[in-house]
Formats: C-alpha cells, structure tokens, sequence
C-alpha cells in the first residue's frame, strides 16, 4: 500500500508560520528595548528558512531483540532462538528547536513543515568615537637612577 500525501496550498501554511514567527519576533523586540537596548536605531538583518518534511521520509528503521523463554535461562539452558525483528517508527522533527508549534497534537503522520527567521540587530555604539592623537615620551635614566625627559627636535 502506497500514500502520497498532498498539500493543496503550501504556500498558505508558510504564510501562517510566517505570521506566527513575525509576531513572536515583534514581542521579543519589544522585550530587549525594555532592558535599555536601542533597537529602533539598529541596523537589521534578517534571514529566513523553510522546509517540508513528508511522513515516509521520516520513518526510521529499527531492530529488536526477542528470545522465546526467559525461564530456561533461569534453569540454566541457553535459548539459540534470537530472533531479529525489523519494523520502523514514526520519527517527527523534534520540537525543541522552536519557539511555536503549531498542532502539536497529531493523531497521525502529517506533513510537517518548519519556518526559521533570523534577525541580527547591530546595535549603533553606546559611546561617540573619539579623535586618538599619538604620544610619544622619551625618558632617560640615569646610573643614579632619575628619570628626565628626552625632547627630540
């Protein structure tokens, strides 16, 4: 049996997340201007990321071990009959890498779908540059041990 699944709008669930991440950033930026950070004069960047993961390839492969009696161990035979079961399990993107999920409470397999933004603020310097002027001293020491100042010409 085959299921190909299918998404009519795609772009509709990317415009959702995009909402949802546009928003959080808002809060979070309303958030760092209230500890004293001038973000409203920083200059920003930003990225974005998407991506759509199917359930087929999200199913992983895994083995098990089963022996047919625990109780001749017990009595000191040894059981050859190790069988290997092979099955899969349903491997979601782990949620711990994002600050919403939206339908977090699946009953089957869906297509999931993942949006990132980044934003990097460089925030405008807390204090004027100042002109550096170079100063250069010369100082002699004598055998008796005082300090003059050499001026060259």
């Amino acid at each position: 049996m085959k299921v190909d699944y299918f998404v009519r709008q795609q772009s509709a669930c990317y415009d959702t997340l995009r909402i949802f991440a546009t928003k959080l950033l808002q809060e979070k930026l309303k958030n760092f201007s209230s500890l004293g950070l001038k973000l409203e004069d920083s200059h920003r960047t930003a990225a974005e990321k998407n991506g759509a993961y199917f359930p087929l390839d999200r199913y992983t492969a895994y083995q098990t071990r089963t022996r047919t009696s625990l109780n001749s161990r017990r009595k000191g035979q040894l059981t050859d009959d190790v069988r290997s079961a092979s099955t899969l399990f349903y491997n979601k993107v782990p949620y711990g890498n994002f600050d919403i999920v939206l339908h977090a409470d699946i009953t089957e397999p869906p297509v999931q779908y993942t949006y990132n933004l980044t934003v990097q603020c460089q925030l405008p310097e807390a204090f004027p540059k100042k002109e550096v002027k170079e100063i250069v001293k010369y100082i002699w020491l004598s055998d008796t041990g005082n300090a003059k100042e050499v001026v060259l010409p």
